[in-house]
């Protein structure tokens, strides 16, 4: 038998119908890679006068799943679909003939009805089958090094038996560059995306705290069978250089004040039909406030402030965060 290599083992995703029923259509994605772990609760038992344990039994088991890879504008909306709700998720809107736009808006009060995966981790010899694959943790770090991925998710308990699936199809390969980004911070809703920071080193935003499962006694259900939301803490970190650019936001700062934060990526190259009318995108709007700043840092050379700042929901305007991708996917 040959030994099961490390660097065979492909990652296969398909979008579920329903959480659970382990997906269909099935791609190969390029840009991020999903690393599972078997979790199990195991419950024990020592009976007093005795040294050693007597019972061990299984309780609950899952899998937990480490995200890390680079961004790509042809399967962000994997990911956002996953971490957001459904908002013009099952039909994207058309943009320009062949360019579809991805929206999501983070709900202050509804429900978010996220999308969830089916996995099969393996190569022709052996792989493992994951259901109900549920994001619960995405960040990523923006700076002219790179554009980084990080996460986390949960799934159903693995199934040790699966197959690989076929037919299977690839994305097309549109990764975000760092020279496309750029960060606006304006002090009034209107004026969203009107003023660039010069001199922004870093963004890393981060959405964590996103479901929990649910568990409950059914001798037919071999691990969780829902999930719930729960409040997401949802933050920005800024570098920004200690010039007065960065300076005067601590009196924002101090005086509690909502900003309004703007992360776009656009690409050179074209999801529409015509050129230049439809670019690949990727923009996410917040309403904010800081809620920290860190120490006097040094970047690259240059005198340097981070700040953190907590996305918030805006009455006056209805707005918490936004985002949106062009491609040219019309699914998953």
């Amino acid at each position: 038998m040959a030994e099961r290599a490390t660097v065979t083992q492909g990652l296969y995703i398909g979008a579920e119908a329903s959480p659970g029923d382990g997906g269909d259509d099935f791609k190969v994605l390029n840009s991020f890679d999903l690393t599972p772990g078997v979790k199990v609760d195991m419950q024990r038992f020592r009976p007093q006068g005795r040294k050693l344990e007597s019972i061990i039994v299984p309780g609950k088991e899952w899998t937990e799943f480490k995200l890390d890879g680079m961004a790509e504008y042809s399967e962000l909306h994997y990911l956002q679909s996953g971490i957001y709700g459904a908002n013009q998720v099952s039909q994207p809107a058309t943009v320009d003939t062949t360019g579809r736009s991805w929206k999501y808006i983070l709900s202050a009060q509804a429900r978010d009805d996220v999308q969830t995966y089916g996995l099969v981790k393996g190569d022709s010899d052996k792989a493992e089958a994951y259901s109900y694959v549920l994001l619960t943790e995405l960040s990523f770090d923006l700076s002219r090094e790179g554009i980084k991925m990080d996460g986390s998710a949960i799934g159903h308990a693995a199934d040790f038996d699966g197959e690989l699936p076929h037919p299977f199809d690839s994305v097309e390969e549109v990764p975000v560059l760092p020279t496309e980004v750029c960060v606006y911070l304006d002090d009034t809703f209107g004026a969203l995306g009107d003023t660039k920071l010069s001199r922004a080193f870093q963004v890393k935003t981060t959405i964590g705290d996103r479901h929990n499962p649910v568990w409950v006694l059914d001798c037919e259900e071999p691990s969780y069978i829902a999930h719930v939301e729960l409040a997401p803490k949802y933050e920005f970190e800024i570098t920004l250089e200690a010039n007065s650019e960065g300076t005067d936001l601590i009196e924002s700062m101090r005086g509690g004040d909502s900003l309004y934060l703007r992360v776009q990526a656009t690409s050179d190259e074209d999801a529409g039909a015509t050129p230049g009318t439809a670019p690949y995108s990727w923009t996410t709007d917040a309403a904010v406030k800081i809620a920290d700043v860190g120490e006097f840092e040094d970047a690259d050379g240059v005198y340097a402030l981070k700040y953190t700042f907590a996305a918030v929901y805006d009455g006056a305007n209805d707005f918490s965060v936004e985002s949106e991708v062009v491609n040219k996917q019309a699914d998953f």
